[in-house]
């Protein structure tokens, strides 16, 4: 297969997988990509433009961001903490089965 032809094909490819996605985004009532990129680039130009203040864009609260930090990291301490509690008792288990296996291979011989 040539190489245009062989791009013919893929470009032909993608653009029914595009027509794919947005008949599943029209079905789920969501908003396409092309809509919310067209919507961006509206309130990115409004934005520059001096339309919007600063107040009213959607920018993240400082505190809440690092509040979320904060107990993302208490929560994986918490599941460390825990995770090694498991980890000990599969050792001793571990070391127990072996011991059963080394006194069956003793009492074998």
């Amino acid at each position: 297969m040539s190489v245009g032809r062989y791009l013919t094909n893929a470009i032909n490819s993608n653009k029914a997988d595009l027509r794919i996605l947005r008949s599943i985004h029209k079905q789920l009532g969501i908003k396409s990509p092309d809509a919310l990129l067209s919507s961006r680039k509206r309130e990115q130009a409004a934005k520059k433009s001096g339309l919007l203040s600063s107040s009213s864009s959607k920018t993240p609260n400082k505190l809440r961001v690092f509040a979320n930090v904060l107990r993302a990291v208490a929560r994986m301490r918490i599941s460390a903490r825990e995770w090694g509690e498991h980890e000990r008792t599969r050792k001793r288990l571990v070391d127990a089965l072996e011991e059963n296996k080394r006194r069956e291979v003793a009492e074998l011989n």
